[in-house]
């Protein structure tokens, strides 16, 4: 994807609260010397993080295992204006960056990291920036996890691989041949023959054949736009006590944070679009592979692999699954919405005398009475998706299209001849879950935590912390029309970001969903109106 031009980057930002004796300006030397011997740490517990690839734009690509690694030309410390509004300007900035590349060359790695602070701030944000060929949103998950792991150890010595003046991390000669065989070489992936010719007719079948409810089912409103690249992106955040509720109404209905985002998703889209354009939606959620990788080893991999902990293992392990919002449910959820449009606005003229329509998208109270109206059409559909998810996990690898992959000879011609077709996906979402950035309790074992100590005791100002987590991904130009990532710090805010294709998907649509989703966040935050009854009825949007 990087190689053609259909996507650009993906980044996980997370705000580490740092330690009262390196907040001083005399520190901050000190400071970059401790995060980067952090990096070097972790660069040597993973190897895809320092190799390289050859031949991107060839049939055949291979990574490249390599001797060092320049921190100068992947690590950049930048301090902002504290006199600006700093959380605006961050969302402004992981827009430009996922608008910028990241590069895949021969002789470094595929990541970079920006790394942000302010006067006065307590903080540091650290942008971790890669390209899928060398990991996923799990990776980077694992990444700032090891990163506080690190800077919370007993072990705060520069490595001595690592080099502070220069910034080169030299890999030794012993960590140069532990790079894990791939996927396929791991793990089978069983198919069976009625799936794989139902799969591979549905790829490559010429489009004049394509059935009527599969037409359907395709993102034709959000054309492939080859050729000119540019991400939309907005983010919000949703409070703790707002995401436990949300949480406990998912668990009345028998669904998941990911069932109920993508039930809410499509159904602001079918309120947003009219039938001509879409009468009925595909959407897909990415799924991590390891928990599942340990039970498909085949048995080659399981003496290569019996001291590897798979589960946080880095690398581009994950699949997705689709789910068919139909035609009956999408005309549900449209008669269902302007019979309540109709009565809100008749109310609003009364009183105001004038609403622009875009206006009753940006209406807190316009939204909620939507969603109440809804409510009863989103849950089903949400368990449903939590149906397919599970279904999904319960067969393992069988049956995936990763065991379709020894058919593909050329992926990059596979890529160019779906840019030939129309966009078979409206939504996409990934959920990384829950960082755990608490610092440990105990100064003297971080395994050992020492549960309900004073902040007294264990000197709590003296430990770093992970406060804040944002999931961001670029727009994929063959993809899904959008894309939405979820992810949370433990106890605090739960991060939802949605990004387009700027000449595919309006700003108006892209922006007016992610906007809905917001809004009625702000009524879970404040508690009020009829939402808030009880937890069966905290539907957000």
């Amino acid at each position: 994807m990087l190689s053609l031009d259909l996507y650009r980057s993906s980044m996980l930002t997370c705000r580490f609260a740092v330690p009262a004796t390196l907040l001083p300006v005399e520190s901050y030397t000190k400071l970059q010397q401790t995060v980067e011997s952090a990096i070097s740490r972790i660069l040597l517990e993973h190897p895809l993080l320092r190799v390289g690839l050859r031949g991107e734009h060839s049939r055949m690509p291979a990574f490249v295992e390599l001797d060092a690694v320049d921190f100068s030309r992947h690590i950049e410390w930048r301090h902002l204006d504290g006199g600006k509004d700093y959380d605006i300007e961050l969302e402004a900035l992981i827009k430009r960056r996922l608008n910028i590349k990241v590069e895949q060359p021969e002789t470094a790695p595929a990541w970079r990291i920006l790394i942000l602070s302010i006067e006065s701030g307590g903080f540091i944000d650290i942008i971790w920036e890669w390209g899928h060929s060398h990991a996923d949103g799990i990776s980077a998950k694992t990444f700032h996890e090891d990163m506080l792991r690190h800077l919370n150890g007993n072990n705060n010595s520069v490595p001595e691989e690592f080099n502070p003046e220069t910034r080169i991390l030299t890999i030794p000669l012993a960590r140069q041949r532990d790079l894990l065989p791939s996927l396929h070489s791991l793990c089978d992936f069983p198919v069976g023959i009625g799936f794989t010719l139902a799969t591979l007719w549905n790829e490559f079948k010429p489009a004049v054949l394509q059935a009527k409810s599969k037409v359907e089912l395709r993102a034709a409103w959000a054309p492939l736009r080859p050729g000119h690249y540019a991400s939309e992106y907005r983010h919000f955040g949703i409070s703790h006590i707002a995401l436990q509720n949300i949480i406990t109404a998912c668990r009345v209905h028998r669904t998941t944070l990911t069932g109920l985002l993508q039930a809410l998703a499509h159904a602001s889209l079918a309120c947003r679009l009219s039938d001509e354009q879409a009468r009925a939606f595909r959407g897909s959620t990415i799924v991590n592979w390891r928990p599942l990788m340990r039970r498909a080893l085949n048995e080659k991999a399981k003496a290569e692999v019996r001291d590897v902990d798979l589960v946080r293992t880095m690398g581009n392990y994950m699949t997705t699954v689709d789910h068919v919002f139909d035609e009956e449910w999408v005309t549900k959820i449209r008669t269902a919405s302007v019979i309540n449009d109709s009565s809100h606005r008749a109310l609003k003229h009364s009183e105001d005398k004038r609403c622009e329509p875009e206006e009753y998208f940006k209406d807190q109270e316009m939204v909620e009475r939507r969603m109440l109206a809804l409510q009863s059409l989103i849950w089903p559909v949400a368990k449903t998706v939590r149906g397919d998810l599970v279904k999904r996990l319960d067969e393992g690898t069988k049956n995936d299209q990763m065991g379709l992959m020894k058919f593909i000879s050329d992926f990059r011609a596979l890529l160019k001849e779906r840019l030939e077709k129309p966009r078979s996906h409206s939504v996409a979402v990934s959920n990384i879950g829950v960082i755990d950035g608490k610092a440990p309790s105990s100064l003297s074992d971080i395994k050992n935590s020492v549960e309900g100590a004073s902040d007294a005791f264990t000197g709590a100002n003296s430990r770093w912390s992970i406060d804040k987590s944002i999931f961001s991904i670029s727009s994929e130009v063959h993809g899904a029309a959008l894309g939405a990532c979820l992810v949370a710090a433990k106890d605090g805010e739960l991060y939802v970001s949605c990004g387009w294709q700027e000449n595919a998907v309006s700003t108006d649509l892209g922006g007016g969903l992610t906007g809905g989703l917001g809004v009625v966040a702000k009524v879970l935050r404040t508690g009020s109106g009829p939402m808030s009854i009880a937890p069966r009825f905290a539907v957000p949007i």
